[in-house]
C-alpha cells in the first residue's frame, strides 16, 4: 500500500509502492540496492529493467502471502524470484509444482533443472519409465542449465551496471570496481563448469532412472 511504502519500483509503465526493509528481508538482491552504500539507496524511484510487469506483480502478491501460484503463473513468478534471489517464493512454487500443478513430465523437469529445484527433480525421476524417457531428460537438463547460466551472467551484470553508474565517491568507486572483477570471475567459472555439470547431471539422471528400472523389475 502507498501510504507504509517507502520506495517505488518502476516496471516498464507500472508501478509497485513497496518496503524497502520487507522486500530486503525476503530478497539479497533488493538488500544489495536499497540498503547498499550507493545512490540507489537514496532514490525514491527505481526502474526495474527486464522484467514483465504482470510477472512482478504475482510474484509481489506471493511474496505478501497471497495465493496467486497457479499453472498461468508459475513460469513468471518463478522467473522473477530467480532474477532477484528470492528462496522463499522459489520454495513456494516447487512446493505447488511437487503437490498440484498440472504441468506435464516434461516441463516440470525443465523447471527442476532451470531453478534447481532438488525435490522435483526426484519426483520426475520416479515418474521416468523408459530410456527415451532419459534421453529426452538428459538432453532438456543440458539445455537449460546452459539457459540458466545466460541468465545468472545477464543478471550480475545487470546489478554491477547499476552499482557503476552511481558510484559517487572514491570509495564507492572502489567497491564498484570489485564488484565488477567478481562478476567476471564468476562468469568465467559458470561458462567453465557448465559443461562437465550438464554431463554430469545427464548421467545421474540415467544411472537413477536405470536403478528405479531394476527396482522395478525385481518387484
Amino acid at each position: 500500500m502507498k501510504q507504509f511504502s517507502d520506495v517505488t519500483l518502476k516496471v516498464k509503465e507500472r508501478k509497485f509502492y513497496i518496503s524497502k526493509l520487507y522486500l530486503s528481508s525476503h530478497s539479497p538482491y533488493f538488500a544489495t540496492l536499497f540498503l547498499g552504500r550507493f545512490q540507489e539507496s537514496e532514490k525514491s524511484e527505481i526502474e526495474l529493467k527486464d522484467v514483465n510487469p504482470q510477472d512482478f506483480q504475482y510474484y509481489l502478491e506471493v511474496l505478501h502471502l497471497e495465493n496467486g501460484i497457479d499453472d498461468d503463473t508459475l513460469q513468471g513468478i518463478l522467473s522473477v524470484a530467480d532474477m532477484f534471489d528470492t528462496p522463499k517464493i522459489v520454495e513456494k512454487c516447487e512446493e505447488f509444482l511437487v503437490k498440484e500443478s498440472k504441468k506435464g513430465l516434461k516441463e516440470k523437469l525443465e523447471m527442476a533443472g532451470s531453478y534447481r529445484l532438488e525435490e522435483l527433480k526426484k519426483q520426475c525421476l520416479n515418474q521416468i519409465k523408459s530410456r527415451a524417457d532419459i534421453n529426452r531428460a538428459a538432453i532438456t537438463r543440458c539445455n537449460r542449465r546452459e539457459r540458466w547460466v545466460d541468465e545468472s551472467i545477464r543478471r550480475r551484470e545487470a546489478l554491477t551496471r547499476a552499482v557503476l553508474e552511481n558510484a559517487k565517491t572514491d570509495e564507492e568507486k572502489s567497491a564498484a570496481a570489485a564488484l565488477e572483477l567478481y562478476v567476471d570471475r564468476q562468469q568465467v567459472l559458470l561458462l567453465a563448469q557448465v559443461s562437465d555439470a550438464a554431463l554430469g547431471e545427464a548421467r545421474e539422471i540415467e544411472d537413477e532412472a536405470q536403478v528405479q528400472q531394476e527396482n522395478g523389475d525385481n518387484n
